[in-house]
């Protein structure tokens, strides 16, 4: 499409051309100066204007992404709008046919003229000549310069060359523009890097002083920008190491440096480990105008690093097995302490092995089906389990299992910690069979018959079969044990033991119950069947005597039987028929069988005899108490002491407590007695206080006590009452007697401890199928039983055991007590083991001025026994 035609140049028109020229020189000058491109654009359209004496004169750019152009900048008639939302870019336009083809475009008179649609000036109506020319871009036209005459106009060449020329200088100064806010932009993305980068970043000069520190910078090092700006770098300067100079020699002369690692001061003198990295700032010309530096804080990182190669140190050097193993069971880790126990080489590869090819093939559901599923679904698992080695020894350990996670919460590996417990479980196996036999003839002890007991009428009930329980007493074993000393009288026990075991069938169940007293439980078995085993029994314990220190001593024993059901559906109701039968034989002239009989009351009256005088001692004070030293290994003092009961008799004859003690038992009378004596412990307590001597004392408590809701009350009203400090009172109960009421046991403990008194756990040894149980009763000590002391020095088993059991006291943070000391072999052994305390009578048998002072009256709201 041509353009409209122009005329030529008038003479007077030379002037005009030279004016021109100077416009578009100035505008260049101003380009050049720096003149932002909108102050540009303002002048140009205004010297345009002037110089063409037009009254519209417009620069049009491009909107992006559409076809339409908007005023940058135009002068018009006055009352004329010089800006609006839009102008059409469309080819068909005027300015859109100017962009298109990128050539001058003449109108010499919009009222004649057919080309456009429209024009490029609002006010197109009152326009009558009008020019436009491309502003020149890099790809394509910037825009349209634009002008018009309201009066018919023809626009000659040298106008047109000087739109062009001005276009030109527009273009050029647009795109200086955008270069400016490129690189401002660049600028500024460049800034917010080094101004969020997590590492610190430090311009220097060539000379070392600092041009540039961003905020992390700031933070790691603790001086402001403000305060090092133009000062020398106070980082790097103050590093030992030669690496670091070498790297600014190097940054300076143009070469990138490595990483390298050294120690600097932060600003208040903490010591930081940092990687630093420098490198050069390369001018327009290449020269060094500077150097970079790059600085991680390492400190932690080195620590971690130093933490976790102590971590494999340990994990090295313990005893215990670590295994780690990923997801599917394979890719293993085993330490040293492992692969000995596993039977592997130090440098076998394990990557192969699979985790349940560990555990013996029993075992492998186990671990497949529950262990992992409750690793994984619980964080981990532990307990006990079986480890099977390359020859096939099977090992017993304690065992934990983690499932560890990684940040997307899915598991990733395991671990698994497991410590050889064979030594434990050997142990337990003893504590098993002293739990549950008698020590001294291998029977078994009260605890196991009531636990068959309680079998048997179980089965009576469901399908009801008939059985016997049998109750025998040597009779006069206490003469033979006074006149023939106490060996001969154990070893009559083991005789008798013997003989009763041959003399009954494997499905009856034989138990010692302490003392000269046995038990027979007689499944399937009628009154002539147990009366039958009764005589013969009886028969051959005639036929038996022991011999000593040149006497020979005959046996017989009193028997009592108590069938089931009969007699009695519950094993305490057994137990006191068949002792009471066994009482009516010895009342019956001993040596004989007594079938118990509900209607006879000679044994009844016998036991009601002794509760009327266990009664009557409780309300006339009619018990006495004797004191036990207790020895402190640590520093040779005696502080405390155990207190015993007795009971006074007729005629002042002192009866000793296995006579009346499991008798107030049974009649329940137990409460009272244990009462009486924690009162007189106390009172006793605070009549050594008003005399200036501190000291602490031991009481007893049957098991049956605790059950009893009031005893703790008394205690706490009797300690207030009588001024004494708590910690003064220590209360022991029996192992056997806790475990047979663990929860109770826990709860009575913990209620002493409340009030600040000592709690000890009395026969220690005897009663636990397993030590895990003993932390679930909060005492502060224990006391070994005696069966473990005696003759210690001579007996290795019974020295490896009480060595466990101080080991297991301290673990839990319990201290120890040994009873029964009778020589200073087995004191200076307990101390060795690392006991703590010790009685018996290499101690002292009583100390009577412990319980000789008198007493006080009740303090007022103090109650009596009972």
């Amino acid at each position: 499409m041509s353009t409209a035609p122009m005329g030529p140049p008038a003479p007077e028109q030379a002037g005009e051309s030279a004016h021109q020229q100077a416009v578009v020189a100035t505008l260049s000058q101003h380009a050049l100066s720096g003149t932002d491109a909108s102050s540009l654009m303002n002048e140009a359209v205004a010297a345009i204007a002037e110089a063409l004496k037009v009254p519209y004169c417009s620069i049009l750019e491009r909107i992006p992404g559409t076809q339409d152009l908007r005023v940058s900048a135009g002068v018009a008639r006055k009352g004329a709008p010089r800006k609006s939302t839009a102008i059409s870019g469309d080819p068909a336009s005027q300015a859109g046919h100017t962009i298109t083809s990128g050539q001058p475009v003449v109108v010499e008179d919009y009222r004649k003229e057919t080309r456009f649609k429209t024009a490029p000036f609002h006010d197109a109506n009152l326009v009558v000549s009008g020019m436009t020319v491309p502003i020149p871009g890099r790809e394509a036209p910037l825009g349209v310069l634009a002008v018009g005459s309201l009066a018919r106009r023809v626009f000659v060449v040298e106008e047109v060359g000087f739109l062009l020329a001005v276009s030109s200088v527009l273009a050029a100064a647009v795109d200086r523009h955008k270069a400016e806010m490129t690189l401002k932009e660049t600028n500024q993305q460049l800034q917010a890097l080094v101004h969020a980068s997590p590492l610190a970043v430090i311009a220097l000069d060539p000379s070392g002083f600092v041009r540039s520190w961003n905020p992390t910078a700031e933070r790691i090092f603790g001086w402001t920008a403000a305060e090092v700006f133009g000062q020398p770098d106070p980082i790097l300067a103050q590093s030992p190491r030669e690496e670091i100079f070498k790297l600014l020699d190097r940054a300076l002369h143009g070469e990138a440096s490595t990483d390298v690692v050294t120690q600097v001061a932060k600003k208040d003198g903490t010591p930081l480990e940092v990687m630093v990295s420098v490198g050069p700032i390369l001018g327009g010309d290449g020269a060094v105008g500077g150097l970079i530096a790059v600085i991680a804080d390492v400190t932690e990182r080195r620590r971690a690093e130093a933490a976790r190669a102590q971590l494999t140190e340990i994990i090295e050097t313990t005893t215990d097995c670590v295994i780690i193993t990923n997801i599917p069971g394979r890719g293993f880790f085993v330490n040293r302490a492992g692969r000995l126990m596993l039977g592997m080489g130090m440098d076998e590869d394990v990557s192969g092995i699979a985790l349940p090819d560990l555990y013996p093939g029993e075992s492998r559901g186990f671990i497949v089906n529950e262990v992992i599923p409750a690793a994984v679904r619980d964080g981990g698992w532990s307990g006990e389990t079986i480890l099977v080695n390359r020859d096939g020894r099977e090992v017993p350990v304690s065992m934990v299992m983690i499932a560890h996670k990684g940040p997307d919460d899915e598991i990733e590996f395991f671990s698994i910690i497991a410590r050889d417990i064979s030594e434990q479980k050997r142990l337990e196996t003893t504590l098993v069979r002293q739990a549950t036999q008698d020590p001294l003839t291998d029977l078994n002890n009260r605890r196991r018959l009531e636990e068959e007991l309680n079998l048997s009428l179980a089965e009576s009930r469901r399908y009801g079969v008939h059985g016997a329980l049998m109750f025998l007493d040597l009779d006069q074993f206490k003469q033979i044990n006074d006149s023939l000393g106490h060996l001969a009288g154990d070893q009559l026990l083991v005789r008798v033991a013997k003989l009763l075991r041959e003399r009954l069938r494997e499905t009856d169940v034989l138990a010692r119950l302490g003392g000269d007293e046995f038990a027979v439980l007689l499944p399937h078995t009628n009154a002539d069947q147990a009366q039958a085993v009764a005589g013969k029994i009886l028969e051959a314990l005639q036929n038996t005597a022991v011999a000593a220190k040149g006497h020979t001593t005959g046996v017989t024993a009193s028997i009592g039987i108590a069938l089931f059901p009969e007699h009695g559906v519950t094993a305490a109701d057994l137990l006191a028929r068949a002792d009471l039968a066994m009482y009516q034989s010895k009342e019956g002239g001993r040596n004989r069988v007594n079938l118990y009989k509900p209607d006879r009351q000679a044994a009844t009256v016998s036991r009601t005899d002794w509760q009327r005088r266990i009664q009557q001692a409780l309300e006339e004070d009619l018990f006495v108490l004797t004191a036990q030293p207790i020895l402190d290994l640590r520093d040779r003092r005696i502080s405390q002491y155990e207190l015993l009961l007795r009971m006074l008799g007729e005629g002042g004859k002192i009866i000793p407590p296995g006579v009346f003690l499991d008798t107030a038992e049974r009649l329940g009378l137990i409460h009272g007695i244990d009462r009486w004596v924690a009162r007189q412990a106390i009172r006793l307590l605070g009549a050594h206080k008003k005399k200036g001597r501190t000291l602490t004392l031991v009481t007893n408590v049957s098991a049956r006590t605790l059950e009893d809701p009031e005893i703790v009350p008394m205690i706490k009203r009797e300690l207030e009452a009588c001024a004494v400090n708590p910690g003064c009172l220590g209360m022991e109960m029996s192992e056997a007697s806790a475990i047979s009421n663990i929860d109770k046991a826990a709860k009575f403990a913990a209620a002493l401890k409340q009030l600040g008194c000592r709690v000890g756990l009395d026969d220690f040894g005897v009663g636990f199928a397993s030590f895990h149980r003993l932390k679930h009763l909060p005492v502060d000590y224990l006391k070994i039983d005696g069966s473990f002391i005696r003759d210690l020095p001579n007996d290795t088993t019974n020295q490896q055991l009480v060595r466990a059991m101080v080991e297991v006291a301290r673990a839990f943070g319990k201290q120890t007590i040994a009873k029964f000391v009778s020589d200073a072999e087995t004191l200076q052994l307990l101390q060795a083991f690392g006991v703590d305390f010790a009685q018996g009578f290499h101690i002292g048998a009583e100390a009577k001025e412990i319980t000789s002072l008198a007493l006080d009256r009740p303090p007022a709201g103090a109650t009596r026994a009972g």
